[in-house]
C-alpha cells in the first residue's frame, strides 16, 4: 500500500518504492475502484495524482518530479524570492532610496509653496 486514507484536496509524503510496474487500485468514497498500472524508472522521483474521471471514479495521472536523484525531496522546493530575486546588487536599497528621495523632493515643494508671501 502507497497511501491510504488520504483526504480530498491533500498530498501525502514520498514513498521510496521499487523501479518497475505497479498496478494500483484507486478508490474514493462511495464511488467504484479503478485500476490503473504505472511503470517506474529507477533513480527517479514521480508523483501520482488522483484525480475525478469524466465517467465517474477516479483516474491516475504520473509526474516525473526529477531523474537521477539519490535523495528522496522533502517538502516543498525552495524557491527563495523566486522572480524579484536578483543575482547581485540588491533591489530593496535601490527602492528605499528612490522613495525617499521622492519624499524628500515633495517635502521640498510643500515646504518652498509654504514660504511664498501672497502677491
Amino acid at each position: 500500500m502507497i497511501a491510504n486514507g488520504v483526504q480530498f484536496a491533500t498530498t501525502t509524503e514520498y514513498q521510496q518504492v521499487e523501479p518497475g510496474s505497479w498496478r494500483l487500485r484507486l478508490t474514493g468514497a462511495g464511488g467504484p475502484s479503478t485500476e490503473a498500472e504505472v511503470r517506474l524508472a529507477g533513480g527517479a522521483v514521480y508523483s501520482l495524482l488522483v484525480l475525478d474521471s469524466k465517467q465517474g471514479g477516479l483516474t491516475a495521472e504520473l509526474r516525473r518530479d526529477a531523474e537521477g536523484g539519490i535523495v528522496v525531496p522533502a517538502g516543498g522546493v525552495d524557491t527563495g524570492a523566486g522572480g524579484t530575486a536578483g543575482t547581485g546588487l540588491d533591489a530593496y536599497p535601490l527602492v528605499a532610496g528612490g522613495l525617499a528621495t521622492a519624499a524628500a523632493a515633495v517635502a521640498l515643494l510643500l515646504w518652498r509653496r509654504r514660504r511664498r508671501t501672497t502677491w
